[in-house]
């Protein structure tokens, strides 16, 4: 039997008993910023990666936005734009204890959190089945600051205004216990695709409910790029299609998209149309099959004694991240990127399994020194895959413990007072820093 769909009738799937929540923190590691430093409130500010004139801006208040300097801004360039422009560093530490807050908060309210970045989150709801009878009134029972709320994972909720009424008590929650200079962007859809459109629908300290009633509305006030997932060039390949608005993506026979684009069209088309194939990752860390780090080098080298403690401390960085997950690595691989063009990448399988820096630095350190370094290097990355839960392993020729021990004791002392406050004699000449990043994807 051929199904045949109305206007509609997506979002009235038995999918669309539950609804998403995107929570997205504007402007986050500038308004952290400026929620550290009242005095800094009310004025553009930018947060750099360096404060090097050819440095970038990564992040940018409200303020900063206002006045034409975002992302990507370089540091010269925004000076120019407004000379008293604040610049601050990045502080990744700082960024991160006030993700844990606010992540705390979300917890109160569900167990189905899917960490989409560092300052976005999507929350999943379930929705009552409409012939259950309500025993409460609406919005009796929901958590409140300081309740304890021990069975968030089956809470069920009745009605649509029931989780509006949450996201409302988030944002409340984010200004009373996190900072009151924070604030956030909400989207509450049946999707993550849709409730990820609400979010971005209203900037800043906005809230947006889509739902069948308004979802052609809303997408009708949306440009091309505006949609998640498009990008310039894939707007210019719909324009070709003589596709201009979203809603023409909605509207259009999906056998056309997959027919013109393959899936990429298909999988735009069931997003407008509400279906959900953005599925929800809880306890994505867990899930993680690699981890990696790069560098971009402000000053530029064809040393391959510089570049080699640039790689040993990006080796160090990924153990320590293996050790505190639990997991070994099978593979490593390593690459960079010359000055004027062109690069080197390869990726090479381990003796054994290992979380030790030391040992997946020689084998990084294998390929950097069997090469011919053709011109400066720019930009250096390490990673390891094929990762495996640990199993500590004795050698007859190696004190395996005493290693084991060695590093943990390392570990332990770099929690406590700050990365590289305890590093191997080879790193203790350079003078380069290479600082803490903070991802902003997952």
């Amino acid at each position: 039997m051929k199904l045949k769909l109305g206007k509609n009738d997506l979002f009235n799937f038995p999918q669309s008993r539950k609804l998403i929540m995107h929570i997205d923190m504007n402007s986050y590691f500038a308004t952290c910023e400026q929620q550290a430093n009242p005095a800094w409130r009310g004025r553009p500010l930018g947060v750099c990666s360096y404060l090097h004139p050819k440095g970038t801006i990564i992040a940018a208040s409200k303020e900063a936005k206002e006045i034409g300097i975002g992302l990507g801004t370089k540091v010269w360039e925004a000076k120019l734009k407004y000379p008293g422009i604040v610049l601050v560093r990045d502080d990744p530490t700082k960024y991160r204890v006030i993700t844990e807050r606010i992540n705390n908060i979300f917890a109160d309210y569900t167990d189905e959190i899917d960490k989409y970045s560092i300052d976005e989150s999507f929350l999943k709801f379930k929705l009552k089945n409409k012939n259950c009878k309500l025993q409460d009134d609406v919005g009796a029972g929901l958590p409140r600051p300081g309740d304890e709320y021990g069975n968030a994972e089956v809470y069920e909720h009745d009605e649509v205004d029931d989780v509006v009424n949450i996201a409302k008590n988030i944002k409340q929650r984010i200004k009373l216990e996190v900072g009151d200079w924070l604030t956030c962007s909400v989207g509450v859809a049946p999707t993550k695709f849709l409730a990820k459109t609400g979010s971005d629908f209203k900037k800043p300290d906005g809230l947006t409910v889509i739902d069948e009633k308004n979802v052609d509305e809303i997408l009708g006030q949306l440009e091309l790029v505006d949609i998640w997932g498009i990008s310039w060039g894939l707007k210019r390949q719909l324009n070709a299609l003589g596709i201009f608005q979203p809603l023409d993506i909605k509207y259009a026979k999906p056998s056309f998209l997959l027919k013109k684009m393959g899936k990429v069209g298909y999988f735009l088309w069931s997003r407008l149309n509400g279906l959900e194939i953005d599925q929800m990752i809880v306890n994505k860390e867990e899930k993680r099959k690699s981890i990696g780090h790069s560098y971009t080098l402000l000053r530029k080298t064809a040393s391959k004694d510089e570049l080699a403690r640039i790689l040993m401390k990006l080796c160090e960085k990924m153990g320590r991240r293996l050790r505190k997950r639990g997991k070994t690595a099978q593979v490593c691989w390593v690459g960079w990127r010359y000055t004027f063009g062109g690069g080197f990448a390869r990726q090479e399988k381990m003796d054994r399994t290992t979380d030790d820096s030391w040992e997946i630095f020689r084998h990084v350190y294998g390929h950097l020194a069997g090469r011919v370094l053709h011109d400066q290097v720019s930009k250096v990355f390490v990673s390891v895959c094929g990762l495996e839960t640990k199993k500590l392993q004795l050698c007859f020729f190696d004190d395996v413990l005493k290693k084991d021990r060695i590093t943990r004791s390392m570990d332990k002392i770099n929690d406590k007072y700050g990365e590289f406050t305890v590093v191997r004699g080879a790193l203790n000449e350079w003078s380069e820093q290479i600082s803490d990043r903070v991802a902003f994807g997952n």
